[in-house]
């Protein structure tokens, strides 16, 4: 009974405890082998409000502190309505598992406080852990 169940509720936890590291760590290991390829890989939580790299892409924007950008939407750094518009519909969208491994390109203008810039911007959804 009463032994039997908490050391099964012991283990689920101790078990999703070790899925979400693993995931995290597969996730980081994602993302380093990303900053090989990419300038700048910059992490957006589901609002699509910068989370992660936020000095790395504070760098590449120029001029731009990084807290100034830590939390902020990331249509923010999108002069051009168009842009934002192209941006929002195409992370907007429901996505299925399948997503996950989908990288979708736009050609955008992004600005912070330094020179506007011509980028071509990859997006992927990945899954969400500690976030």
């Amino acid at each position: 009974g009463f032994v039997w169940l908490t050391r099964t509720s012991l283990m689920a936890v101790a078990r999703s405890q070790v899925e979400a590291t693993l995931l995290r760590e597969k996730q980081l290991a994602g993302n380093a082998l990303l900053k090989i390829f990419y300038d700048v890989v910059v992490e957006l939580d589901k609002n699509l409000k910068i989370v992660g790299s936020a000095k790395a892409f504070a760098d590449f924007l120029q001029d731009t502190p990084a807290q100034a950008l830590h939390g902020e939407r990331f249509v923010e750094v999108l002069p051009s309505e168009e842009d934002r518009q192209l941006f929002e519909a195409r992370m907007g969208r429901p996505g299925d598992a399948q997503d996950e491994s989908l990288a979708e390109v736009m050609h955008v203008t992004v600005r912070g406080k330094g020179p506007a810039r011509q980028v071509e911007l990859f997006t992927f959804r990945s899954v969400n852990v500690g976030r």
